[in-house]
Parts: structure tokens; sequence; C-alpha cells
């Protein structure tokens, strides 16, 4: 795993410290998940104000929108296999980051693409990426980057929590089931989860 540093040739600012601390210290409440797989991948000292939108990085996608991906919200990005949601969360990530934020990547399907990503525009810089098996897995994840970035207050920086994909993460019954070769029947039980998950995720 690697650390946080410093730009090559220049000191950071006192804020700069500060915020790589912060990330840091939501990286290791990551660690301490039991078997989930993280990995930091420097943070962007560089900081520009994060308004109420993020840009999706096209145009007519942000016009209808209403300017982007609005701040503090929970959004989906759905579609058939391999219509390009993968491609806007990156497009996303990489607006989010250039603009001082940082971003938390939940991989349910082991499938970041980190040269793809970093092509569209995704700095290494800024990104804490992570690997789950089952939705409890993801849910127990988010609920640690939220509750910690709730703690830190206005210390925190902006932090983007990206799952790919909630469609394809198992609950841990079916995981369990699938593991000793059986066929889970409670198709409803992802949706109950789900729904009361959402109830509970801290604000």
């Amino acid at each position: 795993f690697e650390t946080i540093n410093p730009l090559i040739g220049s000191m950071p600012s006192q804020e700069e410290i500060v915020k790589g601390k912060i990330v840091n210290s939501v990286y290791s409440k990551l660690l301490k998940i039991p078997a989930i797989n993280t990995e930091l991948i420097h943070y962007n000292e560089e900081e520009l104000p994060i308004k109420e939108f993020i840009s999706t990085g096209i145009p007519e996608l942000d016009k209808i929108l209403g300017g982007g991906v609005p701040l503090g919200k929970i959004g989906e990005i759905y579609g058939k296999n391999a219509a390009g949601k993968s491609t806007v969360a990156y497009h996303v990530a990489a607006n989010f980051i250039k603009n001082g934020g940082y971003v938390v990547s939940i991989d349910t399907e082991h499938s970041w693409d980190q040269p793809r990503a970093e092509a569209i525009g995704v700095a290494r810089e800024g990104v804490i990426l992570s690997e789950a098996n089952t939705v409890e897995e993801v849910f127990m994840m988010i609920q640690t980057v939220v509750r910690s970035q709730k703690d830190m207050g206005a210390d925190a920086p902006p932090c983007l929590i990206i799952v790919d994909t909630i469609a394809a993460s198992p609950t841990q019954a079916e995981f369990n089931a699938l593991q000793n070769g059986n066929v889970f029947q409670d198709m409803g039980s992802k949706a109950k989860l789900l729904s009361s998950w959402l109830r509970q995720l801290p604000r």
C-alpha cells in the first residue's frame, strides 16, 4: 500500500497536511473491516472549490441533470451491460478529484480499470480502492466512510463514494449459498436489505 506524499519539489501546506491525515484516517478505518481488500492511492494536494454539482463530463447529460451529479445525494447509474456506466462514473470521479475531493471506489466485480480511468482523467491521487463480495460488506464500508466524514465535520474534504455495482452484489446469504453450490431462492432479499439500509445511513 502506498502512503500519502507531498508533491515533488514542493512543501505541503498545513491544509494539505490536515487533508492527507484525514484521508489516511478513513483508509485505516476501512482496513479494520474484516475480509475487505483496500488500497490507498495518494491524496491529491490540489484544491479547487466543489459547489453543488459535479460534471459528468458529458455536457448534454449535465444539462438533463440540471448541472451534473448533485452533491450530498445518492444517485444511481443504470443500463444494459457494457452501456458505459463505469465510464460515466470515471468521468465524475475525475472531475471530483480535480475539484479538491477524494474518491472511495467500492468494486464488487473486481473490474476497476486503472489505465482506462487514468486515460479519462482519474488521477491516481485521491482514490481509495476497496473490494467487497456482498451487499452487507458494501454497506459496512459506506457507513464507515460516511461516519468518518461526519465525525471530522468541517475539516473533512469532500468525498465521493462509487459502488460498482450493486446489481451484481449478492447478499451474504446468497453468497454463502453459492459458495456451497446451492441455489438461493429469496429474490426479494436484496431489495429489502437496500430499503432497510438506506433508512439507517448516517446523515
